[in-house]
């Protein structure tokens, strides 16, 4: 091989390498085999809705990479009696309409599921086993349950329990399930029905702007295609 072939080879290689980190911070697309049902926590109950709403939306906990409980928008817990679950939340977390984040959001949230006209489908906590949610305080939430439930911290991780802004639901009435409202690392901007849904960064994330300005996640239902879409870059 030429010393000219050699250097080409070696600027392309190079062009290539410091492209990529830019590329990878700026736009990630995610394929998915169907289409989401919607970006409504209570009214959706598919796997595809449940990875975008994991990015719109924090919940009072979470689980981390080994499946352990951890804090999310509580900062901590305590479980007084068998039937009392205190959570102290985050203080200055802002949803994406700019709302402070605060106990009534988790009280609105919890009482929204368990009303019949929400026509909640998720299978994580059904309402029977709360019994009372009251907002102590500002900072400050206790749930009190019927009979002794410790499932109640691992129900509290799954997507149809994300924490919703009162203020947002109100204001786009049944059409919020295309208007979604969070606090997680991005926000959502539209919804292409069959097609995709894109996301980009919060730049006001408590836990740091993401390092992604976008997500985009499209609906390829066909094995074969989603295949060429990863061989060609398109995914």
């Amino acid at each position: 091989m030429s010393r000219k072939i050699l250097i080409i080879c070696a600027v392309m290689l190079c062009s290539a390498v410091m492209a990529a980190p830019v590329w990878a911070a700026t736009e990630l697309k995610i394929a998915q085999v169907s289409d989401i049902q919607g970006l409504d926590p209570h009214r959706a109950n598919d796997a595809a809705s449940s990875h975008v709403l994991k990015q719109v939306y924090n919940y009072l906990v979470t689980l981390d990479k080994d499946l352990n409980i951890v804090p999310d928008l509580a900062e901590r817990w305590e479980n007084p009696d068998d039937l009392t679950w205190v959570f102290y939340l985050r203080k200055g977390v802002l949803f994406h309409n700019g709302e402070e984040f605060t106990a009534n959001d988790v009280k609105f949230t919890i009482e929204r599921m368990q009303d019949p006209e929400t026509r909640y489908t998720g299978t994580a906590l059904r309402g029977k086993e709360m019994n009372k949610v009251e907002a102590v305080d500002r900072y400050t939430v206790k749930i009190t349950t019927q009979v002794p439930f410790q499932p109640l911290l691992f129900g509290l991780t799954r997507h149809e329990m994300a924490i919703l802004n009162e203020k947002a639901v109100r204001e786009a009435g049944e059409n919020y399930s295309k208007q979604p409202v969070g606090t997680g690392p991005f926000k959502f901007v539209e919804w292409v029905h069959g097609d995709r849904v894109v996301l980009e960064k919060n730049e006001k994330y408590f836990e740091g702007v993401p390092k992604i300005d976008r997500l985009i996640f499209r609906s390829i239902p066909e094995s074969s295609t989603r295949i060429v879409e990863l061989e060609s870059g398109g995914v």
